[in-house]
């Protein structure tokens, strides 16, 4: 006998899932200044770099693009915005797993810091305090 297919799963197209990603961001990181007044001082850093790394990223990418690399303007500037927008990553997991996200915010920022230019130079050391202050609390050398 033959068993009953069943239909094909529905695709899903990019659109959906980046406008699913995009509703996840919403919801973790907070949009005000007062939902980043409650932020733990390790969690704040890394949003803070994150966001210091894609804008100086940019600012910098206007500053250089004219000069004799506009190449590495490119580089800088694709680099600042991909980590950039991993750390907020390692931001959401660290709210959930505090070694996981200090792991990749530590990762992350240093690429940041060797490849991303003096925007993720910048972003890259802030962050990377952040991590440095949830290893020390994962591990109990500081008070939670």
């Amino acid at each position: 006998m033959n068993a009953p297919q069943l239909p094909p799963a529905p695709e899903r197209g990019l659109e959906q899932d980046l406008r699913e990603t995009v509703n996840i961001v919403k919801k973790e990181v907070p949009m005000s200044l007062s939902g980043m007044e409650r932020l733990p001082l390790h969690l704040l850093l890394v949003l803070l770099g994150a966001g210091l790394s894609v804008l100086l990223g940019l600012l910098f990418f206007f500053v250089n693009i004219f000069g004799s690399h506009p190449g590495y303007a490119i580089i800088n500037l694709l680099i600042c915005f991909i980590f950039g927008g991993l750390l907020l990553l390692s931001f959401i997991i660290a709210k959930r797993n505090i070694l996981s996200g200090g792991i990749l915010a530590g990762i992350f920022s240093l690429v940041l810091i060797i490849g991303g230019g003096a925007g993720g130079l910048i972003g890259g050391f802030i962050a990377l305090g952040g991590a440095g202050i949830m290893f020390l609390k994962e591990f109990g050398i500081i008070g939670r």
